[in-house]
């Protein structure tokens, strides 16, 4: 079964001792351990991924947990959530979700994100999350490119990464069910940098508990969207 596969979950994974918002609620948000990644470097990225609420940003406030100046360009490590238009459980469709995996797949290998390795993803009903671990950029992938979703992200960042990732789901999943110029995604995406060893290892359980959460309570997602960043 398609869920079955795109489910499966590291064996060497422990799991942290305190729950995941807990984690991030006692995380300086203006500081990152530059330490921290100097000390756990980056190695091969794991085959960890795996395919599955509601959150009005009219309605909840959301504090500001962005570093001050930070190029989205840098190495570092990305925590993203892309919700789906209108909270449709579109991925509960295999051919959609599919689409998805294979597009999250393929970011490393594209020429505009060869510095960007994938870590912990998830597929969900009506949102995805993933870690991207950002490499040192390569002299010469600075250079400005036309991005049809983010047009003011610069080449080789986050904005664009997830853009073109929006755009090859949107436009197959239009081609399948025949609807030109559908909405398939929500505006824009949530992101949260990673500070430090402890909210990574924290971040890759919440991914890999999202199946589990789902079957108990499917507004759970609110609760994270209100601690992440909402890029436009």
């Amino acid at each position: 079964m398609a869920r079955a596969k795109l489910c499966r979950a590291r064996k060497d994974f422990s799991a942290p001792s305190r729950p995941f918002m807990q984690n991030l609620d006692e995380t300086d948000g203006s500081k990152l351990d530059s330490s921290w990644q100097r000390k756990f470097p980056v190695g091969p990225a794991p085959t960890a991924g795996r395919v599955m609420p509601k959150y009005d940003p009219h309605k909840h406030q959301r504090r500001s947990i962005r570093l001050k100046g930070w190029d989205y360009r840098s190495p570092g490590y990305y925590f993203v959530t892309i919700c789906t238009h209108q909270r449709q459980n579109l991925f509960e469709t295999a051919v959609y979700q599919e689409i998805a995996t294979h597009a999250i797949e393929r970011i490393p290998i594209q020429k505009h994100a060869a510095h960007i390795e994938l870590d912990e993803w998830i597929v969900m009903p009506n949102h995805i999350h993933l870690i991207l671990i950002f490499l040192e950029i390569v002299l010469g992938e600075r250079d400005p490119v036309t991005d049809c979703v983010l047009q003011n992200a610069p080449a080789g960042s986050l904005g664009v990464a997830m853009g073109r990732l929006k755009t090859a789901v949107t436009t197959r999943v239009n081609q399948l069910r025949q609807t030109p110029g559908g909405k398939v995604w929500q505006r824009g995406y949530y992101e949260r940098i990673i500070r430090n060893e402890r909210e990574w290892r924290t971040t890759q359980q919440y991914i890999q508990n999202n199946p589990t959460r789902w079957a108990e309570d499917r507004e759970n997602l609110d609760a994270l969207l209100a601690k992440m960043i909402h890029r436009p």
